[in-house]
């Protein structure tokens, strides 16, 4: 029998990656790191779900949001031409909100030099 674990599931081992974000809470970095680490290994609605949590525990922290905005597009196993046109709609409104929102946090400075391109970069992803 198939057992779908929770993102809180310390079990889960997808590896382990590494990437500061701009962000005074520990648990936010925690949460982005697990959302990384889950879009490596192309589980992207698990990883909105850990960007979302570090966006909870840091509504500042940009990263958190381009992580949701990041995840929310195509990936490899699931491109833009496998989408239904709702779906297709419901991905892009998501990855819109979530970029406005980190692109608005970027705007106020105090990002790395990497965290302000990533940001930057997310409207030719979704154009």
């Amino acid at each position: 029998m198939r057992h779908e674990m929770d993102i809180d599931d310390e079990a889960v081992d997808a590896g382990r990656w590494h990437r500061p974000v701009t962000t005074a809470s520990e648990a936010a970095q925690r949460w982005f790191e697990r959302g990384l680490t889950w879009c490596y290994a192309y589980h992207h609605e698990r990883a909105i779900a850990c960007f979302e949590r570090a966006a909870a525990a840091d509504p500042g922290c940009a990263m958190a949001h381009w992580g949701v905005a990041y995840a929310a597009g195509p990936n490899y196993n699931f491109p833009w031409r496998l989408h239904d046109p709702a779906g297709k709609a419901a991905a892009l409104a998501r990855a819109r909100a979530a970029t406005a929102r980190a692109a608005d946090l970027a705007a106020r400075g105090g990002l790395t030099g990497p965290e302000a391109a990533l940001i930057a970069a997310l409207p030719a992803r979704y154009p």
